[in-house]
């Protein structure tokens, strides 16, 4: 055959499913070809024959394909080359018929092996057509040129160069030091590459040692170290400008302007070093974020409520604006704009006493008290008595009976027949065998029905949920004091739906222990997005002391939202005592 093509090699990418990959050139046996797997960290590995893989198509001029047993995995390139074994196996004898078959297919061997060079070849590195090296030869030995760098010489020659260096730790005095040790300066932390062969001797700073033009400069870190203290400096200052523009709220634009000198130091300081750079940055960044923050806080004078902040966004809660149309402070409340302050003005003070009511008789009229409010007591008295109330005594026809033998009649213990001492909190009760008697005793503790906690839960956040899915309204949790407690669970929820649904309460909803409360509660809606609040209750016996939750959730028919814009979902859960 004729060989047409100079391919002898085919590559692929595995995906972890292919495990059959084709070559479209001839090979006389099936150990010419070698497979190897490259991973995607460059690791190589040459598949074995039969163990890995087989190969269909020996001998054919149109190749054939090797299978593998596994398939390789995804990332991982498949090369199959032919490399033809570098023998010549064509025995020629004399005055025998002329074998053209054998010499054609030996032609094709000795064509196979020189495009196997060509392949290897084209892997090399190689001088252009229009260079020349004059050495590419060296002589030094495996041992010699171990640990040292493949290069070229001053002519441009392959050579072998001495090692990159080694690293023989802190600089010290009275060492031998070769060429290309490289040491540590411990009094600026430089790091120094030897260039002389020499004993040590003196002392550091090595640039300033009596053998200082034996050593070459490496890492300069004093510098470096120069630079990220000028760096810290200049963040330091920049975010205490920053610190200023946040205070000095009165002060926006000179704050701002100080915080733009600071930003400006920082960047100037950054050419300094790199480190420097990036710590300056940061610090600006730092300092026109707070600007930005008390720009978006406080929006300066404006004559009517804004509606976006000074860049164009959305109001924050808290935001200021002075009002010079009503010359009043305002404040945002997350909704709308009110003012910031109150004023005094036409307000009632504790320390004036009411003093300060500009009309003490109309003021009087108004609660409906006449000129009762502001008389003495003593001043009145029945019109039979004809004297003060406070001394008048009432005329009594038995004349043994006087106002004095009234007083000596006053009630107190001694003739309530209290039988012990009176104690704080404690209440008189009847007193078991003495008739007509009482005793201090304490009240008892609990009782049922008694209210021992109340916990509430508020929910605003918006949930939806499709057809057939459940979506959570609100969710309370409370830690029972006793595991007789009853718990007593009632609120409002905010739905919006399409269609029906059903609405369901329930005890450690999504948690360990899960369990529905009650019945599904339907509700029927049609198709134009109905909203509603649907209240709910349920008395329970979660018979535990650790924390419970309760939850009210929703499953509609169609596609349904709680706590829709606007609206929320409350839930209350009362402990009672069922002592």
């Amino acid at each position: 055959m004729t060989v047409s093509s100079s391919t002898s090699r085919a590559s692929y990418s595995g995906n972890g499913t292919l495990t059959t990959f084709a070559y479209s050139f001839k090979v006389f046996d099936q150990d010419d070809l070698t497979v190897i797997l490259r991973a995607s960290n460059g690791t190589e590995t040459v598949q074995t024959i039969t163990t890995h893989y087989t190969v269909t198509g020996v001998g054919s001029a149109s190749g054939g394909n090797v299978v593998f047993g596994t398939a390789p995995a995804s990332g991982v390139t498949v090369v199959i080359l032919r490399e033809q074994p570098l023998t010549q196996g064509l025995d020629l004898v004399p005055n025998d018929p002329f074998p053209a078959a054998s010499l054609e297919e030996s032609l094709d061997k000795l064509t196979f092996m020189a495009q196997k060079h060509e392949e290897e070849l084209g892997r090399a590195i190689k001088a252009s057509r229009t260079n020349v090296l004059t050495g590419s030869e060296f002589t030094i030995s495996a041992a010699d040129r171990a640990n040292k760098i493949f290069s070229f010489d001053s002519a441009g020659d392959v050579s072998i160069t001495q090692a990159i260096g080694t690293f023989k730790g802190n600089w010290a005095t009275s060492t031998a030091y070769v060429v290309r040790d490289i040491v540590k300066d411990t009094s600026t932390n430089n790091i120094f590459i030897v260039n002389t062969a020499h004993t040590s001797s003196g002392a550091q700073p090595l640039t300033t040692n009596a053998n200082s033009a034996k050593y070459d400069l490496l890492v300069d870190a004093a510098s470096a170290t120069t630079s990220a203290t000028n760096a810290a400096t200049s963040a330091s200052t920049a975010t205490t400008q920053a610190g200023i523009s946040t205070t000095k709220a009165g002060e926006a634009s000179t704050s701002a302007a100080a915080a733009a000198t600071s930003a400006t130091t920082a960047t100037t300081k950054a050419s300094e070093s790199a480190a420097s750079a990036t710590a300056s940055e940061a610090a600006k960044d730092a300092a026109l974020a707070a600007l930005d923050s008390f720009d978006d806080r406080y929006l300066g004078a404006k004559a009517s409520d804004p509606t976006v902040d000074n860049d164009g966004n959305a109001l924050v809660s808290g935001a200021l604006y002075f009002n010079t149309t009503d010359d009043v402070m305002k404040v945002y409340t997350g909704s709308a704009w009110v003012a910031a302050y109150a004023s005094l003005a036409s307000t009632l003070l504790v320390a004036n006493n009411l003093s300060d009511l500009a009309s003490a008789s109309t003021a009087r009229t108004n609660l409906g008290l006449g000129t009762a409010a502001t008389t003495a007591s003593t001043a009145y008295a029945t019109a039979a008595q004809g004297a003060l109330a406070d001394s008048a005594l009432q005329s009594i026809a038995d004349g043994s009976i006087t106002q004095s033998k009234l007083a000596g009649e006053a009630v107190n213990e001694s003739k309530l027949q209290v039988s012990n001492a009176p104690v704080n909190g404690y209440a008189l009760t009847a007193q078991s065998g003495n008739t007509g008697g009482l005793t201090w005793a304490e009240i008892a503790a609990g009782g049922g029905g008694k209210v021992l906690q109340v916990v509430n839960a508020l929910d605003t956040t918006s949930r939806s949920a499709g057809a057939g899915a459940e979506v959570l309204a609100v969710t309370a949790s409370i830690t029972p004091s006793a595991t007789s407690s009853k718990i007593v669970m009632f609120g409002s929820s905010a739905l919006e739906y399409e269609g029906g649904g059903e609405i369901r309460m329930y005890r450690e909803y999504g948690n360990a222990g899960e369990a529905q409360l009650g019945e599904d509660q339907h509700y029927r809606g049609g198709n134009n997005d109905d909203k509603k609040l649907y209240p709910f209750h349920f008395y329970d016996s979660p018979n535990t002391t650790s924390a419970t939750s309760y939850s009210i959730v929703f499953e509609g028919g169609g596609t349904h939202y709680t706590n829709y814009s606007n609206s929320q979902s409350v839930m209350f859960l009362m402990e009672i005592d069922n002592a």
